[in-house]
């Protein structure tokens, strides 16, 4: 029998990970098929998940044959998901560490889905660390303010203080925006089929934003909404990372950034170089000095505690 509901699932040396939390999804919603992208993780979690799944009859485990990202490696597990069952309705997208405990979840947002047919994508409250970020639960399509200020820090801090944000309510239970995080939503199977996936132009970051102008390409009254009465848990690792990891994770976010600008976000050279060049700045001078900061401020306090 063909599932409503596909969910993909993209791998990258965290197979533990990936079972437990593949597994919990479909205990909670036995429903759905999952296929399991490995994206050429090093070592044996590709052999590990298909020695897990070897006699699952609602999951597969895929060989993405490179590594070549979020955006294509989702892109090879959507594509294998519907080779198999084409007749999938909806598709769902969902990080390895990312924790669905809430029985028939999937059905519930699909449910809504159904009732609100301009809702192209939906996705339920992220919590982490038992804690919901309200800027992290969806947004509308990213101004020059914003990027711009976001990037000069102290700038930032001052205006954000004052920066309020509305959202529109569809439903006493659903909030209105342009794009939700990447790490977890469900997205109608023909939207995302027209649009052509992700764009694996990015290798990642910059995707939920690229899909939201996507799907607005299609058509304008689309809109990504968020189920107030429904959470999923992201486990992130919350350890600071050395300055050279921040750096190349920033420097990492500034190339999908410029992507997105230049391709879709509408914006002259002029406003695309300014957001560029205050990025220049925070990554250059601002995460380093604020580091020296950091290690200043954690050796006062370890000596005070003397």
């Amino acid at each position: 029998m063909t599932p409503e509901t596909g969910i993909v699932i993209l791998n990258y040396g965290t197979y533990e990970q990936t079972i437990r939390n593949a597994d919990i999804l479909l205990a909670h919603n036995p429903s759905v098929f999952v296929a399991i992208v490995d994206n050429r993780s090093p070592g044996d979690d590709y052999e590990k998940l298909c020695a897990h799944y070897a006699d699952s009859e609602n999951a597969a485990v895929i060989d993405s044959g490179e590594n070549g990202g979020y955006s294509k490696g989702n892109n090879c597990g959507i594509r294998a998901l519907l080779e198999r069952f084409p007749d999938t309705k909806y598709i769902g997208i969902m990080n390895p560490d990312v924790r669905c405990e809430e029985e028939n979840l999937i059905a519930k947002l699909t449910g809504l889905l159904e009732s609100h047919e301009d809702m192209a994508l939906i996705a339920p409250l992220m919590l982490e660390h038992n804690k919901l970020n309200l800027r992290k639960m969806g947004w509308n399509k990213p101004t020059f303010r914003e990027l711009f200020v976001s990037k000069l820090y102290f700038l930032g801090r001052i205006l954000k203080s004052y920066d309020v944000r509305y959202a529109d309510a569809v439903a006493p239970n659903l909030l209105r925006f342009d794009t939700v995080q990447g790490s977890f939503f469900i997205i109608r199977r023909d939207v995302f089929e027209k649009i052509g996936f992700f764009d694996e132009g990015v290798f990642m970051y910059s995707e939920e934003d690229i899909l939201a102008a996507r799907i607005r390409r299609l058509d304008k009254n689309y809109y990504a909404g968020v189920c107030l009465d429904s959470t999923y848990v992201h486990e992130h690792d919350f350890t600071r990372k050395d300055l050279k990891r921040r750096r190349a994770n920033l420097k990492a976010k500034a190339v999908s950034e410029r992507y997105y600008l230049k391709n879709y976000s509408g914006m002259g050279s002029v406003k695309r170089g300014l957001i560029r060049a205050a990025g220049g700045v925070y990554i250059n001078v601002t995460v380093p000095v604020g580091e020296v900061l950091h290690r200043i401020s954690a050796r006062h306090s370890n000596d005070s505690n003397l």
